[in-house]
């Protein structure tokens, strides 16, 4: 076993995420901020029905830009599986998904959506979302399920039976997927818990959802929680008097894989702590190590913990303190639910924090696991996202391209709950200077990133003029500057500076939908004029 070419990172086990989040003010010691731009002054939040309850438990950032989150919507008596779909700007997509951007699918009495993922048949992309279905409220009914959905958000028929494939694991035992992945061969693996002694359980089928035979033991594979590709999977067990962190691998045959720690299972804990189940996350480094997020107690209070283990299942001890990293918030429970690793190898991780009512908690790691300080002092902030008024967590993260972070979180400020979604920029909407140095020259900077989808930031330079030129206006200013964007037709698109500016280097965003109105895939120009001084450059929007 050399690499590990397919991992499920979600949560294995019986519990359900609750999580999205919400907005009115960033801790005053770090220097994030909301993207005004997106949503409703920085974030979007999504009822599904007056007096429903409405848990988000999966995001995913689609290549065109659009945001599709899944969940549960439930009333008094019964749950339903909730899609929503967002515009790259975080308003609901009212013209192209569902009933004004939202669907909610009933079926049984309790439908559970867990985790999504896309799928491309032909030329079409197809929605995937697994899960549970129970005819009853009795656990033993709870039976894993995989759903397809068109583009639209309508169910496609097309697939397994009438678009559903519900399947019981041998045995008639129950279980809950809480992980799905389109494999290089197009077969569809799900995974997550099958009852009865504790086992991970996983389920492969081919592309239209039909069982694929060959995998595992009819399908299906199970592994109890005591070579070329692999699956490994993460939850917390009872074991040996004690809470552990259980991890698993499986070979591409559904097999444990037995150079794994004790065939194909590691338990372990930190220094004979309990570990708390809440939102067990694993990635897979590019350097071939596993990341292994959850929560722990230290003498009483929960905090965040990241461990990192080699491919045989061994802790790293060179990462953070002899493998392990902590992070402590709040005087009584903090508990991370999601993690993620950004284009620059930094470990980003949300979670909820026990102060007032219930808030979000950020931290970022560097690779080694010691904190970023250029994240937030001590590596971690506290968002009050709802004033205080009520209960709201985050349980989902996507870093950015830009460096902007997509969130997901559950708020239960009004109504029963609802789904939300906010972007936190560290560069907010306009312009902001830095003079640590005095420049010199002019500069328009090319912007990045280039193509973009949906927004991309430009710099310049403005140089201190000389003290007998005109230009200084004795302000040391060098007069009126603007920086626009036109199309291809030289009609202006957008003025993203028009002022007098003092000399310094500067950075603006610039979003593709301008004034509410989204601008087509295509090349477009920004000019820099200052002075005598113009320059032109070329970028590219990708829908």
């Amino acid at each position: 076993m050399k690499t590990l070419q397919t991992t499920i990172t979600k949560k294995i086990g019986f519990f359900y995420l609750q999580f999205f989040l919400i907005c009115f003010s960033v801790n005053a010691q770090n220097n994030w901020v909301f993207d005004q731009s997106f949503g409703d002054n920085g974030i979007k939040r999504i009822n599904f029905g007056p007096n429903y309850n409405d848990i988000p438990n999966d995001i995913l950032l689609m290549p065109n830009g659009k945001i599709l989150v899944a969940g549960i919507s439930r009333d008094n008596m019964s749950y339903y599986i909730a899609i929503t779909q967002l515009l790259p700007n975080g308003q609901l997509d009212t013209a192209g998904f569902g009933d004004g951007g939202k669907v909610s699918h009933h079926f049984v009495l309790r439908d559970h959506a867990n985790a999504i993922e896309l799928q491309s048949v032909q030329s079409d992309v197809k929605i995937l979302v697994t899960g549970a279905e129970a005819e009853g409220n009795g656990g033993s009914q709870i039976t894993p399920s995989l759903y397809r959905f068109n583009a639209d958000g309508s169910l496609d028929t097309t697939f397994a039976a009438n678009g559903r494939a519900v399947h019981r694991f041998k045995g008639n035992y129950s279980g809950e997927m809480y992980g799905v992945k389109v494999l290089s061969d197009g077969n569809i693996l799900t995974a997550g818990y099958r009852t009865g002694s504790g086992a991970f359980g996983l389920m492969r089928f081919n592309s239209v959802g039909g069982r694929d035979l060959s995998f595992g033991d009819q399908g299906e594979a199970v592994l109890p929680f005591l070579g070329d590709s692999a699956v490994v999977m993460a939850t917390v067990a009872f074991a040996n008097g004690m809470s552990q962190f259980a991890l698993a691998m499986m070979d591409r045959f559904g097999n444990p894989v037995s150079t794994f720690g004790d065939n194909g299972i590691v338990l372990t804990e930190k220094d004979g702590k309990y570990n708390y189940s809440g939102g067990e996350s694993l990635l897979l480094t590019n350097d071939g190590k596993i990341l292994l997020s959850g929560t722990t107690p230290d003498s009483g209070p929960t905090n965040f913990i990241v461990g990192r283990f080699l491919l045989d299942g061994t802790i790293d001890p060179t990462f953070g303190n002899n493998g392990w990293a902590e992070i402590h918030f709040a005087e009584n429970f903090d508990i991370c639910y999601d993690m993620k690793v950004d284009s620059q190898g930094r470990i980003l991780l949300v979670g909820g924090v026990s102060v007032g009512y219930g808030m979000a908690g950020l931290a970022r790691l560097n690779s080694d696991g010691t904190p970023d300080t250029t994240f937030a002092p001590d590596g971690k902030f506290i968002l009050d996202l709802n004033n205080n008024s009520g209960t709201h967590y985050l349980t989902h993260c996507i870093p950015l391209d830009n460096g902007d972070i997509l969130a997901a979180g559950y708020d239960f400020h009004s109504n029963s709950g609802d789904f939300m979604v906010t972007r936190l920029t560290q560069n907010p909407t306009g312009v902001e200077v830095s003079n640590s140095e005095v420049p010199t020259d002019f500069v328009l900077h090319q912007n990045y990133p280039n193509p973009f989808n949906p927004s991309t930031k430009i710099k310049f330079t403005i140089p201190t003029p000389p003290s007998s030129s005109p230009l200084s206006k004795g302000r040391n200013e060098v007069g009126f500057v603007t920086l626009k964007v036109y199309d291809v037709l030289g009609n202006e698109v957008a003025t993203l500076v028009n002022e007098y500016k003092p000399a310094g280097n500067y950075e603006v965003d610039f979003q593709s939908t301008v004034n509410n109105h989204q601008l087509a895939s295509g090349v477009y120009f920004y000019t820099l004029r200052a002075g005598s001084f113009v320059e032109t450059k070329k970028m590219i929007l990708l829908r």
